[in-house]
This record gives C-alpha cells, structure tokens and sequence, in this order.
C-alpha cells in the first residue's frame, strides 16, 4: 500500500502569491501588498503559508518571479503586523535567502535586491522581537567575499570609473 506525503497548504495566500509574483504585474509593483496581507489575517497559518510561497518562488522561478518574490516579502515585513514578523522568518527561507543573496548561480539581480533588502532590514528591525534573524542577514552579504562584485556593480552604476574593476564576462 502506498502512503502519501503531507499535504502542504494550498488555499488564498498561496493563489494570492501566485497571481502577485506573476508577469503581469511589474517587478517593484505594491499594489497587490494590502490584499494578500488581507488573506494572510484572515489564516492561522497564513504568515507560515506565506513563507512557503514566497520560498517557492525564489527557489523555482524564473527571474521575474525571484524579484518579485522579494518584493512582496519586504512589503509584507513592512505592513503586515507584528503576528506576521513574528512567524514568517523559519529556517527554510532563510536559508533561501542566505542562498539567493550568495550563491554562484543566482542571478545577479537577485543579489543586488537581496542585498538591498539585508541591509535595510539590519537597520529597520535589529531591535524587533521576533525580526532578529531577519536583521542579521546582512551579516551574509557583509562577510561574503564573493559579492564583492555586487558592491562594485552598484558602485559602477553611479560611478563609471569603478566598471574597469568589474571582472569581464567571456574572458578568463
């Protein structure tokens, strides 16, 4: 006899999440924010189901949906209330985080707003109970040499000089 695995929730946030992270609606778009933090209250699971959507879409989307994943998770953090801070921050998205922020293979646009997004919530929530992980993401991206490129892109962008810095795609 077979046995199925534990159903993982699927109800409003998740299709709400999916509608927001879609092509549709452009990548740093906070329309949406109000209505799914609507569904989310209306859920004891909802911050948790959340998590799990947002998580999805950075470990499984194409690179519209990452952003916009990321967006709706900062939008979130900033209007859904304390129930919501308090509970959204487990493990698995963390750790998704710390991998979209430094890894090889993401994207470097990924990187740049996940590193925007760090150190905003290192100084907005480092005194938040329940946002202390949240806040110390930053530390990822601080000690990883690796994304030292990310801060020479952004340097680079508003200071032409530094792109000679920038290692050259093609060549090695």
């Amino acid at each position: 006899m077979l046995t199925t695995a534990q159903k993982k929730p699927y109800s409003a946030v998740t299709v709400t999440v999916e509608r927001l992270t879609s092509e549709a609606n452009p990548e740093n778009d906070l329309s949406g924010i109000p209505d799914l933090v609507e569904v989310i209250n209306l859920q004891d699971s909802g911050p948790t189901e959340a998590a799990r959507a947002i998580r999805k879409k950075l470990k499984y989307g194409n690179l519209h949906r990452q952003l916009r994943a990321l967006t709706l998770l900062d939008g979130l953090i900033q209007n859904a209330g304390p129930r919501f801070q308090r509970s959204f921050a487990d493990e698995p998205l963390l750790e998704r985080l710390r991998f979209c922020a430094t890894a090889a293979l993401s994207d470097p646009e990924v990187k740049k707003k996940c590193a925007e997004l760090f150190r905003s919530w290192a100084s907005d929530y480092k005194n938040v109970r329940g946002m202390e992980r949240v806040a110390s993401l930053y530390k990822v991206i601080s000690s990883n040499p690796s994304n030292i490129s990310i801060r020479l892109l952004t340097l680079s962008r508003n200071c032409p000089s530094a792109r000679r810095l920038l290692p050259r795609r093609g060549r090695r």
